[in-house]
């Protein structure tokens, strides 16, 4: 559509964001308005106006642990960075650098009771996490953001196969209950 105004009107695009008196006939010109809309209008003359602002925000890097490449590297009771990448209701799931995502239950997100993880949490939020349990067979990793966690917190394991899928919901539940 630039383009063919600028054609249009005997100007280049160089010209469309160099000359400041082809920007202003732009901006006079109200069929070329009506025709892309008036919010689209307005932002290609503010960009025009000043080509060198950048409309996005600010990109701030996040650096993962250099230690960490596969969830076998791991280990309890270590903190780690990360980034929420999803949030539910029963929970948070944080990237810490690896490929699979640990869940930061909700229960597990603050000292004090949170009752909604987004109230606590966005998505992109930079957090130190704790890893609590990792299952290995399930690739599943069990974090927690609470201060007071202990970093010596080993979970007993199952004696079966069957109970470990809810185990770590009751002791969850249980923590939760405690708080």
């Amino acid at each position: 559509m630039l383009t063919k105004w600028a054609a249009k009107n005997k100007a280049t695009l160089k010209d469309l964001v160099s000359n400041k008196d082809v920007i202003a006939q732009l901006e006079r010109d109200s069929g070329f308005k009506a025709e892309i809309g008036e919010f689209t209008f307005n932002d290609i003359v503010k960009a025009l106006k000043a080509p060198s602002q950048d409309p996005r925000t600010e990109f701030k890097s996040f650096e993962y642990r250099k230690d960490i490449s596969k969830i076998t590297d791991l280990k309890i009771g270590e903190w780690y960075p990360g980034i929420v990448t999803n949030i539910t209701q029963f929970g948070a799931f944080v990237d810490i650098g690896i490929k699979e995502n640990g869940l930061l239950h909700v229960s597990q997100i603050s000292d004090t009771f949170v009752e909604n993880a987004m109230t606590a949490l966005k998505v992109g939020q930079e957090v130190k996490v704790q890893v609590l349990e990792v299952d290995l067979d399930r690739k599943r990793i069990s974090l927690t953001a609470k201060k007071g966690a202990s970093a010596s917190f080993t979970p007993s394991a199952p004696a079966s196969k069957a109970p470990a899928k809810r185990w770590w919901i009751l002791k969850l539940k249980t923590m939760h209950f405690l708080d």
